[in-house]
């Protein structure tokens, strides 16, 4: 058995803060084999190892239901003027409105742990330089059987799992009386080219304002894993990214994405 990279009773994390792309590959697969046993992973990356696993709209202070169904009819109204998205299911237009900046329910994971790391080492304006990022890793299927005793993903397009359609669609219109519905992680249709190539999928979340995180703990169900990256290593991990062809461009691919790397390379 290789050494044991991880610590903790509640959740996994990291013994030491990762300062190399090679340790990073060498805590993803301990984690994959040793703590998942090669199960379907989702990673998410985030600048601050602080940052709770939050969708965005809950962490306004005065959010309202009925003010997201507006904004949400709002950006479909109006967005249906750019041709190439006249035909969208509900959950497409829910996920391009998350990927445009509005704020949502959804919370953005990928498939893909170097995907993940790169966007775990983007500043933002308000994010602390002087905080480490991580990178969080769960099983979506794992957290669907605590929160609603299915061991699969939802699925949000029609098949012959009528049962998931139903419930997915309940995230997106809830009863005025509905409460203490817990996040699901759902199928992520590739609608657009961003999602498509940072390798996207979501989880959803409903009435009760709680973290993903919080819930495993709750369920004392350890299966997540916090990696923690030294934020003095991070511009060495950036350029070893760029090596592995992980950059501005590859995950934005659009001239903003191109200028983006452009203006990183000369320092600008």
């Amino acid at each position: 058995m290789k050494e044991n990279l991880f610590t903790g009773k509640e959740k996994y994390v990291s013994k030491k803060s990762i300062s190399t792309l090679g340790e990073y590959f060498d805590h993803i697969e301990y984690a994959r084999t040793q703590i998942f046993q090669n199960e379907h992973l989702w990673y998410r990356g985030l600048a601050n190892n602080n940052y709770k696993l939050l969708p965005s709209l809950y962490r306004i202070k005065d959010y309202s239901f009925e003010d997201e169904v507006k904004i949400r009819n709002e950006f479909i109204d109006k967005a249906k003027g750019f041709v190439k998205y006249s035909n969208l299911t509900n959950y497409e237009w829910y996920f391009l409105m998350q990927h445009y900046g509005l704020p949502t329910r959804l919370l953005d994971w990928t498939e893909g742990y170097l995907i993940a790391l790169f966007f775990a080492l983007r500043l933002s304006q308000n994010d602390n330089v002087h905080i480490n990022p991580c990178i969080w890793i769960i099983s979506p299927s794992k957290l669907n059987k605590i929160t609603v005793g299915l061991d699969r993903i939802i699925r949000t397009e029609k098949s012959q799992e009528n049962q998931d359609l139903e419930l997915s669609a309940q995230y997106l219109n809830f009863r005025k009386d509905a409460n203490d519905i817990k996040p699901i992680a759902i199928s992520s249709t590739y609608s657009n080219e961003r999602i498509l190539r940072q390798k996207g999928c979501f989880t959803v979340h409903g009435t009760e304002i709680r973290s993903i995180d919080s819930i495993f703990r709750v369920s004392k169900c350890t299966d997540i894993v916090q990696i923690n990256i030294a934020r003095k290593s991070a511009d060495k991990i950036n350029r070893e990214l760029e090596y592995a062809g992980i950059s501005e461009s590859s995950i934005f691919p659009d001239l903003e994405g191109l200028s983006k790397e452009i203006k990183h390379r000369y320092n600008m």
